[in-house]
């Protein structure tokens, strides 16, 4: 009882992390690395499509796909689009169109992704804590190991158990571990 009772809740919290997230810009993170995002409008989240020197192309579409099909929180009562194991951590370096159908599970047609030339990070991470939203994400490597950072704020913290979901578009990569940091930085109230 005591766990289904945090499911409905965690599930009504769910509701919380819709709240629309901070606008594109370039930034440099804590790490020092400088990143930057080619997705326009300020729904995007910051650090998670970062392409290569002269590609123009819209991400739009793929951003739209990933949104609907993986959402933020996982939610054990709700199935999403992508076949990632339930109630564990999990990254996939997907390379391929073949590798992205094999955790797909979902009706809609794949976006256009240059496969070439890009990698798709997708995975979940458990954290102890509900944030308010997700603002950016940086994607990094120091000596030979991969890092992703999620960066989450809010005035709002919820101390529950949640596993978050995540993705990202970034120049081609070779397989290697990864190391998945959650990094809060919290918002002021005004109590104006």
């Amino acid at each position: 009882m005591k766990k289904q009772t945090i499911l409905v809740i965690c599930s009504l919290l769910e509701l919380l992390l819709i709240i629309p997230v901070l606008g594109c810009s370039n930034d440099n993170d804590e790490s020092g690395n400088s990143e930057t995002s080619m997705v326009s409008g300020n729904r995007h989240i910051d650090g998670r499509i970062i392409t290569i020197s002269g590609d123009e192309m819209n991400y739009d579409g793929l951003y739209n796909f990933m949104e609907k099909g993986l959402p933020l929180t996982s939610d054990p009562m709700q199935k999403n689009a992508f076949n990632l194991e339930s109630n564990t951590e999990s990254c996939y370096f997907i390379n391929s169109y073949e590798e992205l159908r094999s955790i797909y599970t979902g009706d809609d047609p794949l976006p256009e992704i240059d496969f070439d030339s890009y990698t798709i990070i997708i995975g979940k991470v458990f954290s102890a804590n509900l944030y308010d939203s997700l603002d950016k994400q940086s994607f990094y490597e120091i000596e030979g190991k991969y890092s992703l950072d999620l960066f989450f704020s809010g005035a709002l913290v919820i101390p529950v158990f949640v596993y978050y979901n995540y993705w990202g578009l970034y120049p081609k990569i070779s397989r290697k571990d990864i190391n998945v940091n959650i990094i809060y930085n919290p918002k002021e109230v005004n109590n104006d």
